[in-house]
């Protein structure tokens, strides 16, 4: 698995399909204010970058077409990937899974910058069946209906980081090219973009775009908004920095401590092991009984609420979660993503099981870096995924976030009724549905 992306607080993890040295100084506006990342060394205004080779920017690794993988789930840790027509075209007729591997990567919220479309795009409905995205026709001069050009206005804008991060990176200080903020003379966009599934496909006309131009990437990765190529953004969640919103999330009256019972309990216990306790030992005499009375109160009142509280969270485990799902019923297939939240009286011996196409992302109460020790997880890898030990610890909340792309014939089928308004819908989802809203062909709502 490619985990360049895992951890990354700034910047994007990119995979860079080739097998040649690029050149990728155009992109050190990334990461040219980042602590800690390696970027184009400073360059005097009006010359030319040094090159910079991949190797040389912290999240970015390449791979040959030859040596891509087979599964998706070896893609989850990276932003974006850049891959050429000729490539997926070659992967297509030789290694198709790779193909697919994209595509459900991509589906999932990936995403895919593919150049070499072409300078009159003639490539985008060839990458459309490569990638089997539903299109719209079009006229042959024209975009196809679902690709768009960069937006002119947000042209000359700075990359805007996560947390509202401004990293301010000045053309003219690489090659003596001021931004221009006027309509009339933002150039047209080498790249086009569609949506697939929860992710963005950006096809670009160069067939060798690299090192390319700063504000020309810029402007794509603008386009495609940093709450889609930033994997923590895109998550929800960083795996460093711990999440904010973990006690947010846990299991409603389980795994927590019995505040009020304990209030009662010990104002009970304190009320007797000090003046009750007192009177009644002075009113027979045996005051030196004390030093035996009040540590075997404490005693079996510490064993009381500890025996309350096992007894009340039990030895069940327990799961809360929350799903939001994508179906698209003309292609059988759906992509799901989740966030789960465990809590075992005692852990499973049986551990977890989930398919091997599902990314289970352990979300954290804390940052790491902070943890005075860090959880140990086995996993056994074979036909599933067998969390073996770790993952679902002892009264011990646990929570992880899960993505999957995958195969789905379920579906609503939505039957037109002789009545204006109305129709009858067949469920055929296999689970309950509370609430549906449906759009007609004309664009009215149906609730």
């Amino acid at each position: 698995t490619i985990t360049a992306g895992y951890g990354q607080n700034q910047g994007s993890a990119t995979l860079f399909v080739t097998s040649a040295n690029l050149d990728v100084s155009q992109f050190d506006f990334l990461f040219n204010t980042v602590p800690g990342y390696s970027a184009a060394p400073a360059v005097t205004p009006g010359t030319k970058p040094a090159t910079t080779p991949i190797a040389q920017i912290a999240p970015f690794v390449s791979l040959p077409a030859s040596e891509l993988f087979e599964d998706w789930i070896n893609y989850s840790g990276l932003d974006i990937i850049f891959v050429a027509l000729s490539d997926v075209n070659n992967l297509a007729a030789t290694r198709p899974r790779v193909v697919e591997a994209l595509r459900d990567w991509t589906l999932a919220g990936g995403n895919l910058c593919v150049f070499g479309v072409g300078a009159d795009w003639q490539g985008l409905i060839e990458l459309e069946q490569r990638l089997r995205l539903p299109g719209e026709p079009s006229d042959p001069d024209t975009l196809p209906g679902d690709w768009s050009r960069g937006q002119p206005e947000i042209y000359s804008l700075p990359l805007q980081q996560a947390g509202a991060a401004i990293v301010v990176h000045q053309d003219s200080d690489l090659d003596a090219k001021p931004l221009v903020g006027k309509a009339n003379s933002v150039p047209e966009s080498s790249f086009v973009l569609r949506e697939a599934g929860r992710g963005v496909v950006a096809a670009i006309a160069d067939p060798n775009p690299f090192p390319g131009d700063t504000a020309e990437w810029r402007w794509l990765f603008n386009s495609i908004g940093q709450e889609r190529w930033h994997w923590e953004q895109r998550h929800g969640f960083s795996v460093d920095q711990g999440a904010s919103d973990f006690d947010s999330f846990v299991i409603d009256d389980v795994g927590l401590p019995p505040v009020r019972a304990y209030r009662v309990l010990i104002t009970l216990f304190v009320l007797g092991i000090g003046p009750l306790n007192y009177w009644l030992l002075r009113r027979k005499g045996r005051l030196h009984l004390l030093l035996f009375t009040v540590p075997a109160a404490a005693i079996v009142v510490s064993t009381a609420l500890v025996g309350y509280a096992v007894i009340a969270d039990g030895f069940d485990a327990y799961l809360r979660a929350r799903s939001y799902t994508e179906l698209d019923q003309t292609r059988d297939e759906a992509v799901s993503w989740a966030r789960l939240s465990y809590y075992a009286g005692m852990a499973p011996t049986g551990g977890l099981d989930f398919p091997t196409d599902v990314a289970v992302l352990p979300v954290e109460r804390d940052s790491y870096w902070s943890q005075s020790t860090h959880a140990l997880r086995q996993i056994d890898w074979n036909r599933a995924q067998h969390l073996v030990r770790g993952w679902v610890p002892s009264r011990t909340p646990s929570q992880y976030v899960t993505v999957r792309p995958y195969a789905c014939s379920r579906e609503l089928r939505v039957l037109e009724t002789p009545a204006e308004e109305g129709c009858a819908v067949v469920n055929q989802l296999e689970t309950k549905v509370r609430f549906l809203m449906l759009r007609s062909a004309s664009g009215d709502l149906y609730f």
